[in-house]
């Protein structure tokens, strides 16, 4: 990724998958549902300048450069019956049409504040997850920070233009309700003044 001009205060690479979890059988405790899940593999050592999902930790340890476990939501952690330490079978796709299988081991569990996230989200490291889904060295996309929200549309144009074999998306395109909502309300202040 190309920023000459200065644009992203941070940028971090992702990785997404979708896979079935289930608490090890092997575990003491009785037998978790199967539950659905993103599990987004994040690079440690940058997410950090993008995202605060790395220190919303309530339960376990930290997330560790390439480390093989993962990060669950509180309320996923509830639904699948695990906590710090258990064992939990993954199943999903991977490159290609291939099989993703792997065992993680729940490193800790996050409350974000997010409900979506926390009942569905697990994160693991970006590289484990290159691994587990076949795809080394990839990212599906990488997150930028900007030093304020409606420095969106230029640093997009300006991302845009200098890495045109990439899409390019801000907040705006993603969230276009809020959008229009914060366009609505600077409007309202001109005329108010």
């Amino acid at each position: 990724l190309i920023d000459t001009q200065r644009k992203l205060l941070g940028v971090s690479p992702r990785l997404f998958g979708r896979m079935l979890l289930q608490k090890d059988q092997q575990d003491s405790g009785p037998k978790g549902k199967t539950v659905a899940a993103e599990v987004l593999g994040v690079d440690v050592e940058t997410e950090k300048s993008v995202s605060l999902l790395l220190d919303c930790l309530v339960a376990g340890q930290k997330l560790l450069v390439d480390d093989q476990g993962v990060l669950l939501g509180d309320q996923l952690a509830n639904k699948l019956g695990v906590k710090p330490g258990d064992s939990l079978i993954a199943m999903g796709q991977g490159a290609q049409g291939s099989i993703a299988s792997a065992i993680f081991t729940v490193r800790g569990i996050f409350h974000s504040g997010d409900a979506t996230k926390d009942l569905s989200l697990a994160l693991t490291s970006l590289k484990n997850l290159q691994d587990i889904m076949g795809l080394p060295g990839q990212a599906h996309t990488w997150i930028g920070r900007l030093s304020g929200p409606l420095e969106a549309r230029e640093a997009k144009a300006a991302l845009q233009s200098e890495n045109p074999l990439l899409t390019v998306d801000s907040w705006r395109e993603k969230l276009p309700q809020l959008s229009q909502v914060i366009d609505f309300w600077d409007v309202s202040q001109l005329i108010l003044i």
